[in-house]
């Protein structure tokens, strides 16, 4: 009988040292800080880190512009899908929005550069909502509407303390939400609006500090990508820690997501001149609820501000670009990350997840294109 009881006791302590000889990359540390806010702390690489191909992009579709096209394209911005899989975007060169149906052809072009009804000016941002096209048009200051047919339905001026935002989309009850960029720090200032379709009223404005506790001169102004989804601001950094912020919109950071890793290079000021050598953005989510963090940084570079003051030497050669493409858990958690050379991911830029969970990726060179992946993950 004590024989037995000893191997329980032997097999019971092989058990316990298994568990907490876990490897590190295999684990996420989740806390509440003094705020309340839930910090996630993950290690420099993901529990797939050492898998083969966890992570396969499967090309699905590609539609590529030419200039000998009928349809002369110069450029893919703030892309959409509806439900039928019918591809809208803002042509940035051409001043115009262009539908496309899923296999490419064109179903309508709108628009030209001007100021009058229909026309379009710097523009900050489409959504699509509710079956209508909204563009933040003539540098952020009117708000245009459009159906899924291309056909304008009208302009709503924004008041002054949201003249020259940006859409990022609407909340779940309606209201609109709206980035601004600020001079003297390094984020935006969000603003969530109820809009009636002709007025604005805006309920609450707060600030997103990107800046990595980097102070920058108060006539300068800047800030890496913001995006909103599902109720929350996400907002990557542009210093030197591996930092993602969601806030609700009350202003309140709810969680953040860090990361071990000590490559990037942060911001640099001297000789007047602010310069940004790094940057985090939340990139898309899959319908797994599996979400990408793309982050880029200048080789090399281990103090910004002594980078900056080289650049004044004729003979100053610029620093390459290094990027990641990092794949997370729905809880935060870090998996796999796929480094890469250049300012872009070697697909190119992720522009757009559809309905389908499929992901858009634009690339310039040769040629203008859209490609369409499916994304699938090995987690065994």
């Amino acid at each position: 009988m004590l024989s037995k009881i000893n191997y329980l006791i032997f097999l019971f302590t092989l058990l316990l040292i298994g568990g907490c000889t876990q490897n590190k990359s295999d684990t996420k540390n989740s806390s509440i800080d003094e705020s309340g806010t839930e910090v996630i702390s993950n290690p420099e690489y993901g529990a797939l880190q050492e898998n083969e191909n966890p992570v396969q992009f499967e090309l699905v579709s590609e539609f590529t512009f030419k200039e000998t096209d009928d349809l002369l394209v110069g450029s893919i911005g703030d892309l959409n899908t509806d439900s039928d899989g019918n591809i809208y975007f803002y042509d940035f060169r051409f001043s115009r929005i262009v539908s496309l149906d899923e296999n490419g052809d064109v179903r309508w072009v709108t628009g030209q550069e001007g100021k009058g009804p229909g026309d379009f000016m710097r523009v900050r941002g489409m959504v699509l909502h509710n079956d209508l096209l909204y563009i933040s048009n003539q540098s952020g200051s009117r708000l245009d509407r459009f159906n899924l047919n291309g056909e304008y339905l009208g302009s709503s001026d924004y008041p002054l303390e949201i003249d020259g935002s940006s859409i990022l989309g609407f909340s779940d009850d309606g209201k609109l939400i709206l980035s601004q960029s600020a001079v003297g720090i390094v984020g935006t200032k969000i603003h969530v609006v109820e809009f009636d379709g002709s007025s604005f009223t805006p309920t609450n404005s707060f600030d997103v500090d990107q800046s990595g506790g980097k102070e920058i001169p108060k006539n300068v102004g800047m800030s890496v990508g913001i995006e909103y989804q599902d109720g929350q601001i996400i907002s990557g950094s542009a210093g030197k820690d591996y930092e993602l912020d969601f806030y609700n919109l009350d202003g309140k950071i709810a969680k953040t997501i860090n990361r071990d890793f000590d490559k990037l290079s942060g911001i640099g000021s001297a000789n007047g001149m602010t310069l940004s050598y790094s940057s985090i953005q939340y990139e898309f989510e899959l319908k797994s609820g599996h979400f990408f963090v793309f982050a880029r940084w200048a080789a090399g570079v281990t103090d910004a501000d002594q980078e900056v003051k080289k650049r004044a030497n004729e003979n100053y050669v610029y620093p390459t670009n290094k990027n990641t493409l990092d794949l997370f858990t729905q809880d935060g958690k870090l998996l796999y990350s796929i480094e890469g050379d250049g300012s872009s991911f070697k697909l190119g830029y992720p522009v757009h997840t559809d309905q389908n969970g499929l992901v858009y990726f634009m690339t310039t060179s040769p040629t203008l294109s859209l490609k369409k992946y499916r994304v699938t993950i090995k987690e065994r």
